[in-house]
């Protein structure tokens, strides 16, 4: 099956060849357990969109308020919601979240940077940076985004997410998350929304079988409900400048006509999850039903969305948004700028009284309304007489001052933040201080935006171990200091004894400790210096690598030497449970280094044990000749106890093994 780009599917079929849809046969949804389950849905439907309706209002007049194209062509609108919203956007945007997979056990490392080297491929086959801007774009404005992390494209062989718009997903009113509390307490029962799909869309599923209730496009009816959604859908174009237009009562013909199906996720009354498609607006038939499942066909544990947060309120699915920060300050604003304006007019064109029996052209005066002309009766005192001008008072520039600043101090978008001169001089240790506690808030926000990243990248992971096969191999670019290299992938790259951890971590908040990482090497070398027992490569290494050198350019900088090799080498036999010998020109130290990376068992502790002893034997006899310094098999009892090797120093010319 070949994905389609952006649209829900179905991606539990695969398909390599080409299919005979012929003779496919239609799925009987009209059981009594579905019947059941599309009553279930119709319910909760009804109660999701009853809880949402003042949302989606609310939210449709949040957009009017930041876009209005259609506002009086004499009126000025604000832009403080469309600053704040985008300097903090710019700033979340601008801090990539970075991820990397960590081993569980013994023996995984290996398969464990093969995924971390997946993800970064991935992320641009994915398009992740165009996700993320949309993510967080929504979670800004609204408090909370949503991706679907489900569908998988069998060509490039590469998970497709996409975003949800939070302004159309009717959601379960009890739940907290996707996934609620550890325990599960407080995760979404059900949750959906609409979607458009053109007649040849249409026949696209149905001959994939994600729509394996309907056999044509004709059992489709355009519904002819028009919901809360599709009027903030014609309302958010109207409102940026485009002629509404009604999709139901002004349905387009042939091809490219729209049909609208309910996609709902919920619970069957067995427990499992399920992902269904329901066609029309009256929900009365299921054109498509999948259980979700996990590579090994348990049902999974939550649906396949991640949900972002910004500034997450304890126990509620909303956070606070940046529109509900900003958005009864800017309409205060536009309305004293508006204001503002007016007497700014009036100042040019002042209103003048006139002796209406000395001037007799009253229609001349009275044409404008800026530069206006009062016909009064009596002497005005040199025949015309002008009306004393309005000035813009300190009171209104103070007030404008004030909700201005304390939208910015809600936010942390100061004007220096907003890469404005700030209107009030500052010591720079003042904006060191301002930068310093922006940096932490907006820190903050990384952290939480780190917890959904995490749960992204957990489904990601998840949608691997389930449509990639064992026969199939994935060509992954890299690309470094050396050029472009090459990697293939199979299956068994990636088969771990258990799932890998995500890692992840914020560029911003990475950078802050690698710098006081390397502040911190940077003076050790200094201070030791003159110390011929510090070990200075390792320290200049670790400088390098906090110095953002990548592995290949320390590689390049620092070889490694033979000692390093062979150490590595042992290693792997040493992680194997093979019994590995010392030898005698064995540089000690460098050993002991490379040896505390294996793994903790009984033949790595023996054969440390063995470099430390001959390490003390060395220093007793220099002139030594070493013959053999090794631990013997049963000297490594695997989960037993171990007792160090015996060294014999009244022998000089041989270090026994113990």
């Amino acid at each position: 099956m070949k994905e389609k780009d952006g649209l829900p599917s179905d991606l539990n079929i695969e398909e390599t060849t080409e299919e005979d849809t012929s003779s496919r046969k239609v799925t009987n949804y009209n059981t009594e357990e579905l019947t059941e389950l599309l009553k279930q849905i119709q319910s909760e439907y009804q109660i999701g969109y009853t809880f949402m309706y003042p949302k989606f209002v609310e939210w449709n007049r949040r957009q009017k308020i930041l876009n209005n194209q259609i506002r009086a062509k004499d009126k000025i609108g604000s832009t403080l919601m469309f600053t704040i919203h985008q300097t903090i956007l710019a700033a979340m945007y601008s801090d990539r979240i970075n991820v990397k997979f960590a081993p569980r056990t013994d023996g995984d490392q290996e398969q464990a940077d093969r995924w971390s080297m997946l993800a970064k491929y991935d992320y641009a086959q994915m398009d992740k940076p165009e996700l993320d801007y949309d993510w967080i774009y929504d979670t800004l404005a609204y408090s909370y985004g949503l991706v679907l992390v489900y569908e998988w494209d069998a060509d490039t062989k590469t998970p497709v997410p996409i975003t949800i718009d939070p302004t159309t997903f009717i959601r379960d009113p009890e739940a907290i998350s996707i996934t609620g509390k550890k325990n599960g307490e407080g995760k979404m029962r059900f949750g959906g929304r609409w979607i458009y799909l053109t007649r040849y869309q249409i026949q696209e599923y149905i001959d994939s079988g994600v729509f394996d209730g309907i056999s044509s496009v004709e059992e489709c009816k355009k519904g002819s409900n028009d919901t809360i959604i599709e009027e903030n859908s014609r309302l958010r174009k109207q409102n940026m400048g485009y002629q509404a237009y009604n999709t139901q009562s002004e349905p387009l013909q042939g091809a490219n006509g729209l049909y609208k199906f309910l996609q709902w996720f919920t619970v069957t009354e067995s427990g499992e999850l399920c992902m269904v498609y329901c066609a029309g607006s009256d929900i009365n038939k299921i054109a498509g039903f999948k259980k979700l499942t996990d590579s090994k066909g348990k049902t999974l544990k939550y649906f396949p969305i991640a949900l972002r947060k910004i500034h997450p309120q304890s126990g509620q699915w909303d956070g606070y948004s940046i529109f509900d920060a900003t958005e009864d300050k800017q309409r205060a604003v536009a309305i004293l700028e508006n204001v503002m304006l007016d007497l700014a007019k009036f100042t040019v064109y002042s209103r003048y009284v006139f002796d209406n029996t000395r001037i007799k052209n009253k229609a001349e005066l009275e044409k404008h309304e800026f530069n206006q002309f009062i016909p009064v009766t009596g002497n005005t005192a040199g025949v015309i007489a002008e009306i004393p001008k309005a000035h813009i008072s300190s009171d209104v520039s103070f007030t404008m001052t004030t909700l201005t600043d304390e939208a910015q101090r809600a936010t942390a978008t100061s004007e220096i933040q907003q890469g404005v001169q700030a209107a009030q001089n500052r010591s720079a240790t003042e904006n060191a201080q301002v930068a310093a506690s922006v940096a932490s808030r907006y820190g903050l926000n990384a952290k939480v935006f780190s917890w959904s990243e995490k749960q992204f990248w957990i489904l990601w992971r998840d949608l691997y171990k389930k449509h990639f096969k064992g026969a199939q191999k994935k060509i992954v670019r890299l690309t470094g200091d050396t050029g472009m290299t090459f990697r293939e992938i199979t299956k068994d790259d990636l088969t771990m004894q258990e799932d890998p951890d995500v890692i992840i971590e914020s560029m911003a908040v990475s950078d802050a400790e690698t710098r006081s990482k390397l502040q911190a090497y940077s003076n050790m070398y200094t201070s030791t210096a003159n110390d011929t027992t510090v070990d200075k490569r390792n320290i200049l290494e670790k400088i390098a690598q906090y110095s953002d050198f990548t592995e290949e350019e320390r590689n390049a900088l620092f070889p490694k030497s033979f000692d390093e090799y062979e150490a590595e080498e042992e290693n792997r036999m040493l992680n194997n449970g093979d019994i590995v010998n010392i030898q005698e020109d064995d540089d000690d130290y460098t050993h002991l280094r490379v040896h505390a990376k294996a793994n903790a068992n009984p033949q790595t502790e023996a054969h440390r044990t063995a470099h430390i002893q001959a390490l003390y034997a060395k220093k007793r006899n220099p002139q030594a000749q070493v013959n053999s310094v090794a631990p013997q098999p049963e000297q490594a009892q695997v989960g037993g106890a171990q007792t160090p090797p015996v060294v014999d120093y009244s022998q000089p010319s041989t270090l026994q093994t113990a």
